[in-house]
């Protein structure tokens, strides 16, 4: 409480001195007056505190996490006469308490100046918001994927492996036959995302170095007019993310905006019956996204150990460019983790009391048929099979964890290209980076 106080009487002095300053700063001589500039120097500028009033007023977290554990609610009464109501419902309300979770981070990224990954507080957040929206994508992964395959398909350059011939089935669902003059148009739009993201990334001067994201040379050792080994491997490195950058990244726009059209299309062409049946089965992602989201959206807010205020930032860190696509992918990829950590969890609830299911027997038309049980009849006893569901939990483990896995390696190698740009060493292999590698 002393301490409390203290500081309260800290900020009322701070604040008395800059206001009593003012009016002397206004006084001084100044032959070319920048009168924004001077409102935007003020102490207090004007509306310099709105937002973050606002953010605490608001406190976005605590509706996240009780809006998720609404959505978990939901889709545990996705059953029987009910289910689709209730699994569109949760699915509404997972969207929206991550809505609330997005506008929170949007604060305290407009606050601070810097992406929403700064402290623990904000890196469960963020994991928070990564593993529902996860939960959700898998969930609904059979109604958007008809269609943006289709869209994928028509971003292929032509001639190259990438134009991977369809079946015939696949073509006469979705007609994948572009003419010509549009498939040469989409590959222009997609030279031309290229040559821009190529120029952002090897020609912009960036930073406080003002040098480029990725060298198109290797850097020259100190005193010497030759690269060293070192700089080498970081430029092949750097060459590498450069180039699956220019090869994937325009694509993945380039698909991304034509499946605004390929998606409804392929759904009024192939009927929704079956993707709503097929993302209905799948409906476990989405009550475990909902379920790890509010845990941890809960734990961030309640734990004393993870401070909710707003902070300032190491030194070392202050980089928005590298701060968002390495801090932001390592974290991402927790976020698939932690999907598959509980989606493992429930495989392990239902393989230690589900019902497990003695297989069935051939027939004896079917073993004069060829087919042959293990061992023989009344001999060897048969092994009981888990749940079968147990399996299905298996592959969506396993899709979870490749996405983690992804995302973890890609964050490893932008990680050691941001320390070679911060004090110059791409891997030194102290603890954080042999975890890393570990991991």
């Amino acid at each position: 409480m002393r301490f409390a106080a203290a500081m309260g009487t800290f900020a009322a002095e701070v604040r008395r001195l800059g206001e009593s300053l003012e009016p002397v700063r206004r006084k001084l001589p100044v032959a070319e007056r920048d009168e924004e500039l001077f409102r935007a120097t003020a102490y207090p500028p004007p509306g310099a505190t709105e937002v973050e009033v606002h953010y605490y007023d608001l406190d976005p977290f605590f509706w996240s996490w009780l809006v998720s554990l609404g959505a978990m609610a939901s889709f545990s009464l996705c059953f029987g006469p009910i289910r689709k109501p209730m699994f569109w419902l949760g699915i509404g309300v997972l969207l929206v308490a991550q809505l609330f979770t997005a506008y929170g981070l949007g604060l305290r990224v407009y606050i601070t100046g810097w992406a929403p990954v700064t402290n623990m507080f904000e890196t469960v957040i963020f994991v928070a918001l990564v593993v529902a929206l996860l939960g959700v994508w898998f969930t609904l992964v059979p109604l958007v994927w008809p269609g943006l395959r289709t869209a994928w398909r028509l971003t292929a350059v032509p001639a190259t492996p990438e134009q991977r011939p369809c079946d015939e089935a696949e073509g006469a669902a979705w007609d994948i036959r572009p003419r010509p003059a549009a498939r040469a148009g989409l590959l222009l739009a997609r030279l031309a995302v290229l040559a821009a993201l190529f120029y952002v990334l090897t020609m912009v001067p960036y930073g406080s170095g003002q040098q480029p994201i990725i060298r198109l040379v290797p850097r020259r050792a100190v005193g010497s007019s030759l690269p060293s080994l070192g700089s080498i491997g970081v430029w092949a490195v750097g060459m590498s993310v450069l180039v699956v950058t220019l090869w994937l990244v325009p694509r993945i726009a380039l698909a991304g905006l034509m499946g605004l059209v390929t998606v409804p299309y392929a759904l009024v062409k192939g009927g929704l019956q079956r993707p709503i049946q097929q993302a209905l089965a799948r409906r476990v992602f989405a009550w475990v996204g909902a379920a790890v989201a509010c845990l941890a959206a809960l734990v961030a807010y309640y734990s004393p150990v993870l401070n909710r205020d707003i902070g300032l930032l190491m030194p070392v860190l202050r980089d928005n460019f590298w701060l968002t696509v390495h801090v932001l992918t390592i974290t991402a990829s927790y976020g698939a983790g932690a999907l598959a950590w509980g989606l493992g969890l429930i495989a392990l609830v239902l393989y230690l009391l589900g019902r497990y299911h003695v297989p069935q027997r051939p027939s004896p038309a079917q073993v004069a048929a060829g087919h042959r049980p293990r061992g023989d009849f009344g001999q060897v006893p048969v092994r009981r099979h888990p749940p079968q569901v147990c399996h299905a939990l298996g592959a969506y483990i396993y899709k979870a964890i490749q996405v983690a896995v992804l995302l973890l390696a890609a964050g490893t190698i932008l990680g050691g290209l941001w320390a070679d740009v911060s004090w110059g060493r791409f891997w030194g292999w102290d603890p954080k980076e042999v975890w890393a590698l570990v991991s």
